[in-house]
């Protein structure tokens, strides 16, 4: 009984080890693709015998920085400088279309507003009528003194 006893309870202590030994591994290769596409993986590092110094790669970067800078500015100059004719760009004419619309939405508000004011007065007249109907109603139920 003793016997029974111990290989149950070292079963339970040590379930987790037992599962571990006699569970078959499943070993998959997993393939995902994307549309027609397969999904790749980022290439690895350089080695870092190969890595050039902090110094030397800020270096670098500031001379890109500066290249890049240098380029706007004088692409900023030359369009400064440089005519329509120049350009090979016919000169825009955005006003006159700018105009014409605006006129329109100034038109559309007008209206809009107009018709809303001409609502509210009428509105506003019929309460007012409907005011002095009630007052007059009130005098005449009133007794002179």
């Amino acid at each position: 009984i003793n016997a029974e006893y111990m290989g149950t309870d070292s079963y339970y202590r040590h379930y987790k080890m037992y599962l571990y030994v006699f569970t078959p591994r499943l070993i998959t290769t997993v393939t995902s693709k994307y549309g027609n596409q397969l999904v790749t993986c980022p290439k690895p590092p350089k080695p870092l015998a190969q890595a050039i110094p902090e110094v030397e790669y800020l270096r670098r970067l500031a001379e890109k920085t500066q290249l890049a800078l240098q380029a706007a500015h004088n692409e900023k100059q030359e369009m400064k400088t440089a005519t329509p004719a120049q350009t090979n760009a016919p000169p825009i004419v955005v006003e006159e279309g700018l105009q014409a619309q605006l006129k329109a939405i100034q038109d559309k508000v007008t209206t809009l507003t107009s018709q809303q004011l001409d609502l509210l007065e009428t509105k506003l007249t019929s309460l007012e009528e409907m005011v002095a109907e009630s007052e007059s109603k009130k005098d005449k139920r009133k007794p002179k003194k």
